[in-house]
């Protein structure tokens, strides 16, 4: 038997040259994708910055082929959402000329190679970005781009369109059958010279098989005809190579076909065992099985040359049918049965998952805790023997010190006072010298010494002696870094256990911190005036404000904080206002401040300028709202201050402001004034000329569910501020750091009357 010529796969990487694209970046370029690499380029394709979607770019193969599947690989930050391959089958002319049809999509190509499977044979391959990515930071104009683009197939032969004008297209045949077709010849009929000993329109072969060979004898015609007898060999080799394959198919159907009648005849015969039955059953299934391989070999052999040549039967192939709505619907449940699924294993996993870790977190919370129940109680043994241990050594110094060493210590300090001029250096600097120069270190730059007259001022207040020189000079520095070294220093100073000088005798202290405090309250960065703050809290506290200071220095010192604070809260800085609202509450905590001086400071806007009703929103809001800080802190004090002038010119004039904010806040603070004032308020306010009859239906409904919850104790005029509390102890609250001021409420404090007239009043 002569041997059979086997047709092997052409596929390969095929060459292409870029031809178009819709818009392109500057700097980048369409050619360096045609490059021979598997390496990503950087200086390849991106579109442009403000272009609009869908984008495409075509490219041209340097011959026709069949073409596999593509390779797609995004720039770093360009990745493409959505991509569409469409191929377009042309010898000659423009891209635009060319027919492309929807051969694939890609989805979410980023910068791992991608693959895309598509099918079809063509000249162009045009690549349509149907939209952008997000913008991102690296990625602000959502573009797209591609650094690497391989394509995958095999070549074909094709016809080029080269024509021997000697040789004419139309033959005598056609002559012909032109002519018998109008004599009435059926056209059935009119192939009459195709049917010779040559042709296969009539061999003895399968349909599929006949289609083949009649359009490789059209295509063996058309080589004929423009004179390619490269092809034409080609053709007639191949002609002969597929009819021999069909035959040798038919050959192995006919044997297939005898092998089922004998093996039936052989069944038939009940003389023959069992045994021999078997051996003949296995015999003839294996012998079908060959067959069967054999005929599906030789059928793979003649598709090959169907795709080789691109017959009808080829097409008919690799059309794909559309699916019915029926096998959609399917694939839709199945597919959202199978996402349900997942959904719910990984539902389940992470409850499983979120149980566990319950569990374990409550086994380490419960060590954590007896661990910390341990380490407390060994702490709490070491502090027992080691504060034993400490007062046994103290009461031992104690006796062995005698009073010279401390009255030497004293003279030596003194000493220390005069020596030098003070306007230089005194023992200020040599006290606070340990907290200001590494602050001040830190802080870098130099400062300027502050003017003699200044220096004399501070020294004759005596705020430079506890000072110095070098802090109040950096105190009064231009640069706010040195401001801020000053006062930080000056803090930690007098968060320090007290000098033994001062032990007793915290006068002189006690002002130079009400000077530091009031310099950096009026300072314009925000963590100075917090500072400030803090030298202040600490100033008004033990043991700084001792029993050695009179009540009229305090109220004294205390006053320029009043309204400075007061211009704080009006401010629109909520955090500067809601600390210094709170600091303010907190300085007529102290048992010897009077309350006289916050009222008078918050009615300085009835004194002066427009009335509550027209002044800015702000600031009445802020008085109104210190007013009623202190109604529900304080409670009312006749003898203090006057509630009825209160409201007449402030409380009451706020009804008919435009800001629905101060409105409010009046009607809160009217409520609170009735719990302690009664009916008379009530007269009051209905008498008010121009009131809103909404705002008074509030209010009298507001003041009837107070009278009803608490009784008739607020009308009979049982103030809650006239029972006065004697604990006076520690008023002021130490504020660790300021951004716990904002987060606390004045409201939630000790509602405690701690006000000296209230002592006294209770006294009598």
């Amino acid at each position: 038997m002569r041997e059979k010529t086997r047709v092997k796969s052409l596929f390969t990487w095929v060459p292409f040259t870029s031809v178009a694209a819709s818009s392109e970046m500057q700097g980048t370029s369409l050619e360096d994708l045609s490059m021979i690499t598997f390496e990503p380029q950087t200086r390849t394709w991106e579109c442009a910055r403000y272009c609009k979607f869908p984008q495409e770019i075509v490219i041209r193969l340097n011959y026709r082929s069949e073409i596999a599947h593509l390779i797609l690989m995004a720039k770093e930050d360009r990745f493409i959402p959505e991509v569409e391959i469409h191929i377009g089958d042309g010898v000659s002319g423009s891209f635009l000329d060319v027919e492309y049809r929807l051969a694939g999509k890609g989805e979410n190509i980023s910068t791992a190679p991608r693959q895309l499977n598509i099918l079809g044979i063509g000249t162009f391959i045009k690549i349509v970005f149907m939209k952008g990515p997000p913008q991102t930071n690296k990625n602000p104009c959502g573009q797209v781009g591609l650094a690497l683009l391989k394509v995958w197939g095999q070549p074909l032969g094709y016809y080029k369109g080269v024509v021997n004008e000697a040789t004419p297209l139309r033959a005598g045949r056609e002559e012909v059958d032109k002519l018998l077709i109008e004599m009435g010849l059926p056209i059935d009929n009119v192939n009459w010279s195709y049917v010779d000993e040559q042709s296969y329109t009539y061999a003895p072969v399968d349909d599929d098989t006949r289609q083949t060979l009649i359009d490789m004898e059209k295509k063996r015609d058309q080589a004929f005809k423009v004179q390619d007898y490269e092809m034409l060999k080609t053709l007639v080799k191949d002609l002969k190579i597929v009819f021999d394959v069909i035959y040798q198919s038919d050959f192995i159907r006919q044997e297939m076909t005898s092998q089922n009648s004998r093996g039936n005849s052989n069944q038939q015969l009940e003389e023959k065992s069992l045994k021999v039955q078997l051996i003949s059953g296995q015999a003839i299934f294996d012998m079908q099985n060959y067959y069967q391989n054999k005929l599906r070999r030789l059928e793979m052999q003649r598709d090959q040359y169907d795709a080789l040549y691109e017959t009808s039967r080829y097409e008919d192939m690799i059309v794909m049918a559309r699916p019915s709505t029926a096998q959609l619907r399917a694939a839709q449940l199945a597919e959202e049965e199978d996402r349900r699924r997942r959904e719910f294993l990984r539902r389940q996993k992470e409850l499983e998952d979120e149980e566990a870790r319950r569990r374990r977190m409550s086994e380490l919370d419960e060590a954590e805790r007896l661990r910390r129940m341990r380490e407390e109680e060994e702490e709490r043994r070491r502090k027992a023997i080691e504060d034993a241990s400490r007062r046994k050594d103290n009461a031992e110094r104690r006796k062995s010190k005698v009073k010279e060493n401390f009255t030497n210590q004293k003279s030596k300090e003194t000493d220390v006072n005069i020596k030098g001029d003070p306007l230089e250096s005194n023992d200020g600097d040599i006290d606070l010298e340990p907290y200001l120069n590494p602050l001040l270190s830190q802080a870098g730059g130099k400062y300027e010494k502050l003017g003699i007259e200044a220096l004399r001022r501070a020294l004759s207040d005596g705020t430079l002696l506890v000072c110095g020189v070098k802090l109040w000079t950096a105190l009064h520095s231009d640069n706010w870094r040195h401001r801020e070294a000053s006062v930080k220093a000056f803090l930690e100073y007098i968060q320090a256990p007290l000098k033994k000088k001062y032990i007793g005798k915290t006068k002189r202290l006690f002002l130079a911190c009400c000077d530091v405090a009031t310099i950096a309250c009026r300072d314009k960065l925000l963590q100075i005036y917090f500072i400030g703050l803090q030298i202040l809290q600490t100033a008004m506290a033990p043991p700084i404000c001792g029993d050695d200071i009179p009540h009229k220095i305090i109220n004294n010192a205390v006053k320029p904080f009043i309204q400075l604070l007061i211009d704080k809260i009006s401010e629109l800085n909520y955090r500067a206002r809601d600390v210094s609202l709170h600091a303010l509450m907190s300085l007529f905590r102290h048992p010897a401040v009077d309350i006289r001086q916050l009222i008078e400071g918050i009615m300085d806007i009835t004194e002066k300028g427009p009335t509550p009703d027209k002044i800015q929103w702000r600031i009445v809001l802020a008085r109104l709202e210190i007013l009623l800080h202190v109604v529900q802190e304080f409670g009312i004090n006749n003898k203090a201050w006057d509630w009825r002038v209160v409201f007449q010119k402030l409380v009451g004039p706020s009804f008919f402001n435009q800001n629905p904010d101060v409105r409010l806040i009046a009607i809160e603070v009217s409520l609170e004034m009735y719990k302690s004032c009664g009916g008379e308020l009530k007269r009051m306010i209905q008498e008010l000329d121009g009131l809103k009859p909404n705002l008074l239906q509030t209010i009298t409904k507001r003041m009837q569910e107070i009278d009803e919850t608490r009784g008739t104790k607020y009308v009979l005029g049982g103030a809650q501020g006239e029972k006065g509390n004697p604990d006076g102890n520690n008023g002021l609250e130490q504020v660790a750091e300021t951004h716990e001021w904002s987060e606390q409420s004045p409201t939630n404090a000790n509602n405690k009357n701690k006000n000296p007239s209230f002592e006294e009043n209770k006294a009598e």
